[in-house]
């Protein structure tokens, strides 16, 4: 469990330093292992999946303990009963915010805080 919170705050540091899926990709690029195209592409999808687990996180536990504390569904949770098994597409789940109002500069998230998609 703490290995996935350094993890998750280490891709959110590097996904608010830069665009993300651009970080991701520069990442896949420079590692002086990925020399071969199928090595690179291996790297990338490695890099964008490690990303995706961290957008799952939204806020962070922290904020999905408080959600459970309440009696309530996460988002995605709700999304999950909703739809089908395996039929939901999330859209966006890399967006971060430009707001700089209020500190919110400092409360960068993969998403964005909002769910987008479709499914069946």
């Amino acid at each position: 469990a703490e290995c996935v919170k350094m993890l998750s705050r280490m891709l959110f540091r590097r996904a608010v330093a830069a665009g993300p899926v651009a970080r991701c990709a520069a990442a896949a690029f420079s590692s002086d292992a990925a020399k071969t195209p199928s090595a690179i592409k291996h790297a990338f999808r490695e890099k964008l999946a490690s990303m995706r687990e961290a957008a799952a996180l939204g806020g962070g536990q922290q904020r999905i303990d408080k959600q459970h504390d309440g009696g309530k569904l996460t988002a995605r949770e709700r999304l999950d009963l909703l739809f089908d098994d395996g039929t939901f597409r999330e859209y966006d789940s890399f967006m971060l915010h430009q707001c700089s109002h209020f500190g919110m500069e400092k409360q960068k998230m993969l998403g964005d805080g909002v769910v987008t998609g479709r499914g069946l």
